[in-house]
């Protein structure tokens, strides 16, 4: 795992209430294609909110074996890409 959302100007709870959709579950294969998952999990002294941008990296961030809390949204690719190192071109369907 390794790329994580982070607007300047905005906390990242911020930004996900504000341009996310709060979801329970996701099923990769029925997903849309405009929108990737982005999991926040609460770090205790700080957070984050990792990007989905493939079936694996989900099923990675939703696996950990802790009691972290955690919420999952689903954003639009383009918002994600503007406050992230992501690439449009690397999310796979």
């Amino acid at each position: 795992m390794g790329i994580y959302l982070n607007p300047p100007g905005e906390s990242k709870e911020a930004f996900l209430e504000r341009m996310g959709e709060r979801v329970s579950g996701v099923n990769w294969s029925k997903l849309d294609s405009n929108k990737v998952p982005v999991i926040w999990i609460d770090n205790g002294p700080f957070s984050a909110a990792g990007i989905a941008y493939n079936k694996k990296e989900l099923e990675a961030f939703l696996a950990e074996p802790d009691d972290r809390p955690r919420k999952l949204y689903l954003v639009p690719v383009d918002e994600v890409v503007k406050v992230s190192p992501l690439k449009k071109e690397w999310v796979e369907r």
